[in-house]
């Protein structure tokens, strides 16, 4: 700022311009210089338009310039590994599908299409999450309005290349948009291959309008897209009604997590029990070691807790390292992210980060979790209209697992539930959502409990069994009512727990209700079998 003048964002954004140009010209004159003093080495310089002139130069090719195929394997490389001079180099060269976090190899898709002349073929083979990762939204746009897909080769679970981890897939596309309705989605569905032989893979044939303009894609088969837009009728998002967050960030765990009660001497109110993503299992929290997080965000002084300074001052070099420290945002003892304290202390639902299936589990207790964990909290609207418990019956249903692979990331037999990917699964609204909540309260009981039986131990299973069936006909209800197979109708008394029931009461209240709905005869056990056979969506 100079004499009172406040540069914009239109102002920085050109002065950056301007120094990574003219940086550029610097590094060229530097080349050339060294070139006049040594005319031996040789002149590393490239320019597409310099060395294909017959291909890329307007003037030679009468506007018809570009490559008649364009066929790529670009580097693997993530972008962990730019320096922050390479992103700024990126964000101006590739504005429209610049993502903080995209991949290099997203840029090779942006300069072939540079590169392809009119209905010029593109094929390049590159890892496969582009195709649903959250931070590749631009770049799937790009590709649906500035091209026509023909096919992806996607080889999901199998390692392709000895040696690399990184799982791949085959794009092919033509340089012109909106030229064919339909491309072809083949997968493998295995786990290793010796050689390609497309006729072992499923194949889909996939209208555009399924991607085209689309954050995410759907790349499943007509069959399927049918039953995701009943899932989606008549529903809202989650994120509508829903917060939907990281968990706490701390920057360094062994400095602010104990597991053997070394912070039993400071205020109950700044020492959390702390949830690791190995508690998180579907319903219910099973923990596996007692944790503590000391929530330095409380603390107005550290020095107000002599012990807790001298256990963080070994760290102080580390966490004072951290970027958000180094900038001012935090204090150098603080939590790298911390989250608000009400969101943690609230009514609550929280997933693991990587899971082969929706797994949700309820916590009421306070639980403050770990940065591999998603965490969902209704907000102002959503405490109005949902019950938590309803909504935990919903989001560990098949149904909705279903769902959320349709359009998720998936990496290593497992898909990526990120806040904004859990944010967009689709929730029902019902008069009856009490039913739902009180099966799943014997759930969560029954999960607390040491069942020893056999016949026990099938109780919550088939709850689980029931909350299914119940979502089915929440989200498909004239398929099971052409079928006479509901399930919601037949289910009866449902006794609810109180406070002043012991254990065992509630385990009678769930072994009766369990024994009725289990009888061979009952509509409740029959129809859950029935509709299976019966309904070809389900």
């Amino acid at each position: 700022q100079k004499g009172g003048f406040m540069p914009t964002t239109a102002d920085i954004k050109h002065n950056t311009e301007r120094e990574l140009q003219i940086r550029g010209f610097d590094n060229l004159i530097d080349k050339l210089k060294y070139l006049l003093k040594n005319p031996d080495e040789p002149f590393n310089h490239f320019d597409w338009k310099l060395d294909f002139p017959e291909v890329l130069n307007p003037y030679l090719v009468n506007g018809s310039e570009g490559f008649d195929i364009v066929i790529g394997n670009p580097p693997y490389l993530n972008f962990k590994m730019y320096s922050t001079v390479d992103k700024e180099v990126y964000r101006h060269l590739f504005s429209e599908i610049f993502d903080g976090k995209a991949d290099i190899y997203y840029y090779f898709f942006y300069k072939s299409h540079e590169l392809s002349k009119i209905k010029g073929i593109t094929v390049l083979i590159t890892s496969r999450y582009w195709i649903e990762a959250e931070y590749a939204k631009k770049l799937r746009k790009f590709v649906s309005m500035k091209s026509t897909l023909i096919e992806i080769i996607d080889f999901k679970n199998v390692t392709v290349f000895d040696g690399i981890g990184i799982k791949t897939c085959i794009t092919s596309f033509l340089n012109i948009p909106d030229y064919l309705t339909h491309f072809h989605y083949r997968f493998h569905p295995g786990k290793k291959i010796d050689y390609i032989d497309l006729s072992e893979y499923v194949s889909n044939i996939i209208p555009a309008e399924n991607i085209v303009a689309k954050d995410s894609w759907n790349l499943t088969n007509e069959e399927s897209t049918d039953i995701l837009k009943l899932i989606e009728k008549e529903t809202v998002s989650l994120e509508e009604i829903a917060n939907c967050k990281q968990g706490i960030v701390t920057g360094l765990d062994k400095a602010f997590i104990s597991t053997e009660n070394e912070f039993k001497n400071l205020p109950k109110k700044i020492v959390k029990p702390w949830l690791k993503v190995g508690d998180i299992q579907k319903y219910a929290i099973e923990i596996v070691e007692e944790r503590e997080l000391v929530y330095t965000k409380l603390i107005n002084s550290l020095d107000d807790y002599p012990q807790l300074k001298q256990r963080l001052l070994p760290y102080k070099p580390k966490l004072s390292n951290r970027r958000e420290a180094k900038n001012g945002k935090i204090r150098w003892f603080d939590l790298q992210w911390p989250r608000e304290q009400e969101f943690f202390e609230s009514e609550k639902l929280i997933c693991r980060f990587k899971a082969s299936e929706n797994t949700f589990c309820y916590d009421a207790n306070g639980f403050y979790s770990s940065a591999d964990t998603t965490v969902v909290a209704l907000n102002e609207r959503g405490k109005k209209e949902f019950e938590t418990k309803y909504l935990l019956a919903l989001l560990n249903s098949k149904v909705l697992s279903f769902y959320f692979k349709s359009y998720g990331k998936l990496m290593d037999y497992r898909y990526e539930y990120y806040p904004g990917p859990v944010g967009r699964l689709r929730i029902k609204k019902t008069a009856k959502q009490k039913c739902y909540s009180t099966i799943v309260t014997y759930i969560l009981f029954l999960k607390t409990q040491k069942l020893q039986t056999v016949s026990d131990q099938l109780i919550p299973t088939y709850f689980e069994q029931i909350i299914d069936g119940m979502v089915y006909e929440l989200y498909f209800p004239e398929l099971l009512k052409k079928r006479n197979r509901e399930i919601i109708k037949y289910l009866g008394e449902l006794p609810e727990f109180t406070e002043d029931m012991s254990d065992e009461q509630k385990m009678q209240i769930c072994k009766k209700v369990f024994d009725r709905l289990n009888d061979k005869e009952h509509p409740v056990r029959v129809n859950l079998e029935k509709m299976k056979e019966e309904i070809k969506e389900i």
